[in-house]
């Protein structure tokens, strides 16, 4: 079984055994565990297979297995972001926009630690670089910001860490604003 290949998912027949197995069933999280992780060992982030593939296993695997798959997907979406430029113009949202999309599974604290190692380095540096050019149009700066704080959800603009980077870049730009 190839969860990014096949037709048949594998909760598909494991899932309506569940009630009657119930434990039973706990020697096979092992093996599975083992096959998503291979196959996440070749995903890349924008292919939304991954999501589809552990989505069902969420609330069936048990910590020592599910953990683990999180962590490999967590890897793959901060290494992706941390690829990806930060530029006022032209901006491709598209690691930002996978990342959002595994907020059904993953914590959104876990989440928000990707952004903070991953983005917002980038985004401050990006913020910074704008700020101090000569040609700098404050009003431009701020549809920006708007536009970044707009692209996440709620749940993740509730993580404190999230709500320090934004705040910390609106003191940024107040400080330039005001002339400083």
């Amino acid at each position: 079984w190839d969860p990014r290949h096949d037709a048949g998912p594998a909760h598909v027949w494991i899932h309506p055994w569940l009630p009657i197995l119930k434990k039973s069933l706990e020697c096979l999280w092992p093996t599975l565990r083992f096959r998503l992780s291979k196959a996440l060992d070749r995903w890349e982030t924008c292919d939304h297979w991954a999501l589809d593939a552990l989505l069902p296993w969420q609330h069936v695997l048990d910590p020592a297995n599910w953990e683990p798959l999180l962590e490999k997907v967590l890897a793959r979406l901060e290494r992706r972001i941390s690829e990806m430029p930060v530029r006022p113009e032209g901006q491709d949202v598209a690691p930002i926009k996978d990342l959002i999309a595994w907020i059904v599974v993953v914590p959104a604290a876990s989440l928000a630690r990707v952004l903070h190692a991953a983005f917002f380095p980038h985004w401050h540096a990006a913020l910074s670089e704008w700020l101090r050019a000569s040609t700098c149009e404050y009003e431009e700066v701020l549809r920006w910001y708007q536009g970044w704080k707009q692209l996440f959800p709620e749940q993740l603009l509730a993580e404190g860490i999230i709500q320090r980077h934004f705040a910390h870049g609106l003191v940024a730009m107040r400080h330039f604003m005001s002339g400083g």
